[in-house]
């Protein structure tokens, strides 16, 4: 059950960023951190990473669930400043997505910095997915009006390099 103060919830967020910010590659996706909170102590921290030469990007939330380990994620809350992706029919993937891996560590709440933007998402399928599977989501403002997340980037070609909390 989701009981954190906009204190801790402004901590966590910043974790994520610090994550998200911390990583040396430059590549044409967003770069995005998230960490597992369990009983108000971040247990698991991930952030995206890549392996070039096999063209395969791991998702900072299913690192963040690697990193808490077995038994520490059931009723926890899963903080990220991404929409967790969802498969959907036109773009299937080959590996279990990111909601997929929060339903099976049963996570309860899920907290986002923003939703995706990209054009293989459609209408927040990884919110809609998660809230249809009784996972509570809740977009970062909705908790905490007085923050913003953004991702700063370069115009058009959607390049994020970083994303930042503003007051």
């Amino acid at each position: 059950m989701f009981y954190y103060s906009e204190l801790d919830l402004t901590r966590f967020m910043q974790e994520c960023i610090k994550l998200a910010v911390d990583n040396p590659l430059n590549v044409n996706r967003p770069h995005v951190g998230a960490v597992v909170v369990n009983k108000n102590h971040i247990v698991g921290r991930g952030k995206k990473k890549y392996d070039l030469t096999l063209d395969l990007e791991m998702h900072a939330e299913l690192v963040a669930l690697m990193d808490a380990g077995i038994g520490r994620t059931a009723g926890a809350v899963l903080v990220t400043t991404l929409e967790p992706c969802c498969p959907i029919d036109e773009f299937p993937t080959r590996v279990r997505s990111c909601c997929q891996q929060i339903l099976e560590n049963g996570i309860e709440d899920v907290v986002y910095g923003i939703l995706d933007c990209l054009p293989t998402v459609h209408d927040s399928a990884g919110v809609s997915f998660l809230y249809e599977n009784g996972v509570k989501v809740t977009h970062l403002t909705d908790l905490i009006p007085s923050k913003t997340l953004m991702y700063k980037g370069h115009g058009s070609t959607r390049l994020w390099y970083s994303a930042v909390l503003y007051d």
